[in-house]
Formats: structure tokens, sequence, C-alpha cells
């Protein structure tokens, strides 16, 4: 009887080792999760500040980029955040895609501010903000949005009355 046929394969060692360690390595997976948990309030407030440094820094009108394959699938991501009422979430997604250039996202993320837009998505705790609202429509305008420059002329007569 030869002994090195019984002895187990070297490569399956180390599965044994790293299936031992699991049972070691989950509390302390679990506790790191457990003591940081982004709430909505932290998100939205993380999404505001990107919101502000984004306005600021795409001053310039020029000639809007072709979307990728990418951008579409993160413009359907966000919105899918906005469906599933994640608009802290969503808001992230939109201004990083806004910032880019993308007329869509600009859009969207304005609706994100928009009282009329936010009376159609029920989330507690999340305030319209018009004076961001009007931003992003003006930059999705800029952008070559149609939907954006008649939000922009209703958001005015919303305010004159």
């Amino acid at each position: 009887m030869d002994v090195a046929a019984m002895s187990p394969r070297p490569s399956v060692l180390p599965l044994f080792a790293a299936v031992a360690l699991i049972p070691s390595v989950l509390p302390s997976v679990a506790r790191a999760q457990a003591t940081s948990p982004q709430t909505y309030e932290e998100k939205n407030r993380k999404a505001e500040r990107l919101v502000g440094e984004q306005i600021s820094a795409n001053d310039d009108s020029s000639t809007p980029p072709q979307i990728t394959a990418a951008d579409l699938a993160y413009l359907e991501r966000a919105r899918g955040l906005v469906s599933a009422n994640d608009i802290a979430a969503a808001r992230l997604i939109f201004t990083r895609l806004a910032s880019n250039g993308i007329a869509e996202a600009a859009f969207e993320l304005g609706q994100t501010y928009d009282p009329e837009f936010l009376q159609t998505v029920r989330v507690a705790g999340l305030k319209p903000d018009p004076e961001v609202a009007r931003q992003w429509y003006t930059r999705a305008a800029e952008l070559g949005n149609a939907d954006a420059q008649r939000r922009l002329a209703t958001l005015k007569v919303d305010e004159q009355q």
C-alpha cells in the first residue's frame, strides 16, 4: 500500500484552512457592518454636498458628450433607485453623470429636488429645494434637454403666483 496516495493533496489544505477561519472572521465583519451603517440622512447630506460642489464646477456649457453604454447603465441604476425611493443614492449617481455632461442625468437630478416631482415620491424626511432644482434644470437645458427647458418655465410661473 502506497502511503503517499493516502495523504491529502497539497492543493486541498489551503481550502480547509480557509474554511476553518470563517467562523473567526464573521463576527468581526458583522461588527464592522453594525458600527458603520449609512443612514438615509447621511446619504442625503453627502449627496447635497456633492450637488453644491458639482453645480459650481459645471459652469462651462460645452457640447454634450456622447452617452456611453456605461453611462446608460448608471442612468438606469439611478432611475431604479428613485423607483425604490432611495433618492439620496440616486442623487449621487445622477450628480456624477451630470458632471460628465449627461443632460438626462442633470434633468433627473433636478427632479429629485423639484417640489412637484417629490409629491409623487413618498419619502419621509425628504424636503424639496426649488433653487437647487432650478440650478440642475438650467444645467440640463444648457446641455440640450427640452424637458428641462419646459420645467424651468413652469418653475418660474409657480414662483410668480
